[in-house]
């Protein structure tokens, strides 16, 4: 199992309802707290980052790419013009609240 895997394991099994998941090679420059109070946080129930790279470098990943499997599965058509669709979520900082996405982390 990879280390994305027990971060995830670590996230569902733990005892802390709301956190905040930062990669030792990520820092912060300012306190994180406010984040867990806001808009898209207490809407969503969890708030990601973009990554680096997007759908036309040599160093994104599969899912930003039109024919990845996440697509069928999600059941949503690739839209090319779309930012949303074209960029890659870093996994190296991410917020989630377990009440509302508890079962995203079980899949």
């Amino acid at each position: 199992r990879s280390l994305a895997q027990a971060r995830v394991y670590a996230m569902a099994l733990s005892t802390f309802t709301q956190f905040l998941y930062v990669d030792s090679d990520c820092i912060s420059l300012q306190d994180p707290t406010p984040l867990f109070q806001s808009r898209p946080f207490s809407k969503f129930g969890a708030v990601f980052w973009r990554g680096p790279h997007d759908a036309s470098s040599m160093l994104s990943g599969a899912t930003a790419k039109p024919n990845h499997v996440m697509w069928q599965i999600i059941d949503v058509p690739y839209d090319a013009s779309s930012e949303l669709h074209t960029r890659e979520i870093g996994a190296g900082v991410l917020m989630v609240d377990k009440r509302t996405c508890l079962d995203a982390l079980e899949l």
